[in-house]
C-alpha cells in the first residue's frame, strides 16, 4: 500500500511537471521578446528535469525530451538575446554613463589646469567595460568612446564640451548608432 501511494505521488508530480513544461513551451514559442522566450524554455528545462528525475519510467522519457528541447531552444536563443534591442539599449546606456564619468573627470582637469587633457593618463582614472572597445581624448576636450557591443561594434558616442562663463556643459551625440538605442540625452544632438 505504501509503495503504491509513493508511485501515485511520483506519477502526479511528473504529470504536474510535464504540464508546466507544456505551459513553458507555449510561453517560449508565443512570446515575442528573446528574454521571454528564454524564460519559457528554462521553465521547460526545469519541469522536464523534474519529470526525468522523479517520475515513473514512462514519464522519464518525456521529461528527457522536454529537457532536450529546452536546451536546444535556449542555445538557439543565446545569440539572439545578446542582440536584443533591450540589451543593446542597456549596453549603450552603460557606455553613456561611463562617458559621463569621463566627461566629469575631464571637466575637473580643465578647471584645475586650464587646459584639456591630452590623454586618459592625464585624468588619473581608467574605467573599463566589456561594452567599450576604446576611449580617446580629442581636441578641445572631446571624448570618443568606441563600443564593442554586437552588432554596434566599432560605433561610437561622442562627448563634446561647451564652456560658458567658466561652466562646462557636455553634449552627447553619435553619427552611427541608431537613434532607438541612444540614451535620451544623446538623441537631441544628432
Amino acid at each position: 500500500m505504501h509503495e503504491s501511494t509513493i508511485g501515485r505521488t511520483r506519477q502526479s508530480l511528473s504529470q504536474l511537471a510535464l504540464a508546466f513544461a507544456g505551459v513553458g513551451l507555449l510561453f517560449g514559442l508565443l512570446v515575442m521578446s528573446p528574454d521571454g522566450r528564454f524564460a519559457g524554455f528554462m521553465v521547460v528545462a526545469i519541469s522536464g528535469a523534474g519529470a526525468l528525475i522523479s517520475g515513473p519510467r514512462r514519464y522519464r522519457s518525456i521529461g528527457a525530451v522536454a529537457a532536450l528541447i529546452s536546451v536546444v531552444g535556449a542555445f538557439t536563443l543565446s545569440g539572439e538575446i545578446e542582440r536584443s534591442p533591450y540589451r543593446m539599449k542597456a549596453g549603450v546606456e552603460h557606455v553613456y554613463l561611463l562617458g559621463s564619468q569621463y566627461s566629469a573627470a575631464s571637466g575637473s582637469f580643465r578647471q584645475r589646469t586650464h587646459r584639456w587633457p591630452g590623454s586618459l593618463g592625464d585624468l588619473g582614472t581608467t574605467m573599463t567595460s566589456k561594452s567599450m572597445r576604446s576611449v580617446a581624448m580629442g581636441p578641445a576636450g572631446a571624448i570618443t568612446i568606441v563600443l564593442s557591443l554586437p552588432p554596434l561594434e566599432s560605433r561610437s558616442l561622442l562627448f563634446t564640451p561647451l564652456e560658458e562663463a567658466g561652466i562646462i556643459h557636455w553634449t552627447c551625440s553619435s553619427n552611427d548608432i541608431p537613434k532607438q538605442y541612444l540614451p535620451a540625452a544623446c538623441k537631441g544632438h544628432e
